[in-house]
Order: structure tokens, then sequence, then C-alpha cells
């Protein structure tokens, strides 16, 4: 039976459809003994910015681990996706970004202005949220949480096999383009959201190949 959709990304349980799910990518987390120190500090935060469903996994599983509370705090998301899953740890007051990138996380700091922000986040992340929180003076801690690497599998995919491909990250897309030289040229590639639309549309400029893009709403990592 032909498989139609190859998604790429880490858990594709929130995808409308029904998918062959072949990662490209993995979490490496930073452990915890070399973050221990922010997270034992986190008392006196009031705000927290996360902006992955992996980001919240392992912020959760770290602040338990050092026994420090969090469900009190105010958290600033990047999705809905990633405010679904802190829902599931009783976590009830949520800003979403109603631009599910990092333009649209600054956008909601402009709204919502965080008093003191808690900020892990992935070592290969954007600068733009970075670069807002000290261009306005925003009271913060920043600092690498995971990192995020290409998972080559093994065999590959045949991508004669598929109807359309699922990105959901440009590190997916680095990793993808990385082990393909070509493309059918029926394939679909399907972005999730605007940063990896722009990731994908200049890797095919960049091997000089054409395809079908379409973006869609952030579904997570």
């Amino acid at each position: 039976m032909k498989h139609k959709t190859l998604y790429l990304g880490l858990d594709p349980s929130r995808f409308v459809l029904e998918v062959d799910h072949v990662p490209f990518i993995q979490i490496v987390p930073y452990p915890l003994q070399d973050v221990q120190a922010y997270f034992q500090n986190l008392a006196p935060f009031s705000d927290v910015l996360l902006t992955s469903r992996s980001a919240v996994l392992l912020f959760v599983d770290y602040a338990r681990k050092v026994k420090q509370k969090f469900v009190d705090k105010q958290f600033f998301v990047v999705g809905q996706a990633t405010a679904s899953l802190l829902r599931e740890f009783a976590v009830h007051k949520i800003f979403v970004a109603q631009q599910e990138c990092s333009e649209g996380v600054c956008s909601l700091l402009q709204t919502h202005r965080p008093t003191y922000l808690f900020y892990p986040h992935a070592q290969q992340a954007r600068d733009v949220i970075s670069t807002y929180l000290k261009t306005c003076h925003l009271p913060h801690v920043e600092f690498a949480l995971y990192q995020t690497q290409a998972c080559v599998p093994q065999p590959l995919p045949c991508l004669q096999d598929y109807e359309r491909v699922v990105f959901t990250s440009p590190s997916t897309v680095k990793a993808f383009f990385a082990c393909y030289a070509s493309l059918p040229l029926e394939l679909n590639l399907l972005a999730i959201g605007p940063v990896t639309k722009q990731a994908l549309t200049k890797a095919l400029q960049d091997k000089g190949l054409t395809g079908q893009i379409h973006e869609l709403k952030e579904v997570g990592l």
C-alpha cells in the first residue's frame, strides 16, 4: 500500500492526516547538571516563555526534579499546540501568540509585558526573541535547554511512494535536503508555519529545485 504523507518532525499525533512518521530530527537535552542552577532559581520569576512542545516537556521535567513549583506562573507560548500541552500540567495562565512564530511572540510580549521572564530555548533558536528582550530592556534570563540535531533514517524513505512531505521546522528542512538531491515533480511540500516555509523556499532555491509548497498552521515539532 502506498504511503501518502511523510512526516519529518517529532510528534505527528495532532496532524490532520494519517502519516508515515519518519523523524529526521531528534532533541538532545542538556543534562540537568548543566542547567540546574537556572531551575533552582526559578522561584523569583513571574513569567516563563516556551516556544516548543519539547521545551515544555523538558521545563516541566527539570523543574519537578529540583522541586520548583511553576503552575501559578504566567506563561507565554508560540502556539496552541504548546499551550495545549502546558494545560496537561495544570497550567492555566497562558498567553498564546496570534502569529505562531518568533515575531508573533514579540508582539505578544509587547501587549502583555512580563515582569521577570524565564526563557529556556533550543540552542539553534533564532535570535529574534533574544534581540527583542534586550532591546526593550525586559528583565529576563535565557539559556539553551536542548539542541535539535539531524537524525537520518536508514534506509531513507523513497519519495516516489509519497504524495506529500510535512516539514515541521527549519531543522527538518536542513536534515531532509542533506539527504536528497532531487524531488519527484508531483510531490507536495507542506511547511508548518511561515519560518519553515521560508527555510523550505530557500532550500529549493539553493538546490536549484522546484516544488509545490503549502503553508500550514503550527502543530509543534
